[in-house]
């Protein structure tokens, strides 16, 4: 409204809701709307693809895709905090982890999972394949019900659990608790995204703060810019974050008392993307 707009916000609950995807093309055709905002879609989705190639203005969230049209304007998070969240984990003499993430063909899924692999043998700790979590969704419920099946399997696994994001670790905390393992005396739990009710969770969460707001204002300045007055070139921005060391990280070895509570907020910087 700050600059005029109108905003109409629509859950489409699957890719496969091929009447849903309808209503939505058809009001970008019948000029309704003036671009769109897609965030939890996977890289090459086809529906965004197919309103992209119409010259639509069309920002996306968090996808790598090689084209380069001008009608796409794109916003990225840098995963490079869980190389810092390992390296954080192994100074507090945590040798081996386990991680709970989702779906590999989201471009979060892939980073992720490369940053870790290469985060894990520069700092010489462990993560084996079997360690290796996909829930079918990155919500706390899958994160829950992942956790549980890993857990009836009996498997020894290390005591330190790396999550996606925050709501996932939420999910597994409870998890761990209901097979009676406490957190963080037992296994530290982490998460990302820095969600507001992990400050005051249960132990308090550790975390990667990301800028959502500052990610999600550019994402619509730039769609709004290209409505108003197209460019030529794709904007794209990549946006670091902070490791958040709180309570459900602690160093191993340790349960409780005041050496277990480290208030650090550690920066890192990436260089700026070239597009």
């Amino acid at each position: 409204m700050a600059r005029g707009y109108f905003v109409l916000v629509s859950r489409i609950p699957g890719l496969d809701k091929s009447e849903d995807l309808k209503r939505i093309r058809n009001m970008f055709i019948q000029s309704r709307i003036d671009g769109g905002i897609f965030i939890g879609f996977p890289n090459e989705c086809a529906f965004i693809e197919d309103i992209v190639s119409l010259g639509f203005a069309v920002g996306v969230f968090d996808q790598r895709l090689p084209r380069k049209e001008a009608n796409r304007v794109v916003v990225r998070m840098d995963y490079s905090g869980f190389a810092v969240m390992v390296k954080q984990a192994a100074d507090m003499g945590r040798r081996e982890f386990m991680f709970m993430g989702s779906d590999m063909k989201a471009r979060c899924g892939v980073d992720i999972y490369r940053i870790l692999r290469r985060a894990a043998e520069k700092n010489r700790v462990s993560i084996s394949g079997e360690c290796l979590l996909k829930a079918d969704e990155m919500s706390a419920a899958s994160a829950a019900e992942t956790m549980a099946g890993f857990l009836e399997k009996k498997i020894p696994f290390p005591p330190c659990v790396l999550c996606a994001n925050d709501v996932m670790a939420f999910g597994v905390i409870e998890t761990l608790r209901k097979y009676g393992y406490r957190v963080p005396e037992d296994v530290s739990v982490a998460g990302s995204d820095d969600v507001l009710v992990g400050r005051y969770y249960n132990p308090p969460l550790t975390t990667i703060r990301c800028g959502f707001d500052d990610m999600l204002d550019a994402l619509a300045a730039g769609v709004i810019e290209f409505v108003e007055h197209p460019f030529s070139k794709q904007h794209v921005a990549t946006y670091p974050g902070k490791l958040v060391v709180r309570d459900s990280l602690r160093p191993a070895g340790r349960a409780g008392g005041e050496t277990a509570h480290l208030p650090v907020v550690q920066k890192f910087r990436v260089a700026a993307e070239k597009t």
